[in-house]
């Protein structure tokens, strides 16, 4: 008999949760659960957490000029520069359970130095570019609604698509 008090609440609780009716939202607080004491005194709230992840490819950012020469001679680069680890997509889970479940910073700024030479003829006017490659992962999010003590996932997904510095890729071109 309780059990089905308790289906018949629970039924009712997520059709009101899924037709507006007390819903919270929490893109603003990247998924931090608010408890929500209920007229009948349960506690009930709503959260995301990753599901699946998955690493999917190697992607290359934009090109970048670092330095450009006459020949003839060597051609040098050497710059510090910045990479930024990046997200694309929905992030509905905290960006620390995020870095958490893929087990790096998915907000690091990385530094390194961008270096590479090549070979310039007589005459000849030579661009080294360089561009940053990342290693970009495929995150599924789902999410859950608790009330009192059970927890019920719900058939709501949503998909992020972080990438994290890998390594500088460069080539040499010729401007002239």
């Amino acid at each position: 008999m309780k059990r089905k008090l308790f289906l018949i609440a629970f039924t009712i609780m997520l059709s009101a949760s899924l037709l507006g009716f007390n819903q919270v939202s929490y893109a603003d607080q990247a998924s931090t659960p608010k408890h929500i004491e209920q007229k009948d005194g349960s506690t009930y709230y709503e959260y995301w957490k990753v599901y699946k992840k998955k690493s999917i490819s190697r992607v290359g950012g934009k090109w970048h000029l670092g330095v450009t020469a006459w020949g003839a001679g060597t051609v040098k680069l050497s710059k510090k520069i910045s990479v930024a680890n990046k997200v694309t997509g929905t992030v509905n889970v905290s960006y620390s359970k995020l870095t958490a479940a893929l087990g790096y910073d998915v907000t690091k700024t990385n530094s390194t130095t961008a270096s590479f030479s090549t070979y310039a003829k007589t005459g000849q006017k030579v661009g080294i570019y360089w561009k940053p490659v990342y290693s970009r992962w495929k995150v599924t999010q789902r999410k859950y609604i608790h009330s009192d003590h059970s927890t019920i996932p719900v058939d709501k997904y949503a998909k992020c698509y972080p990438r994290k510095y890998h390594h500088l890729s460069y080539k040499p071109k010729i401007l002239n």
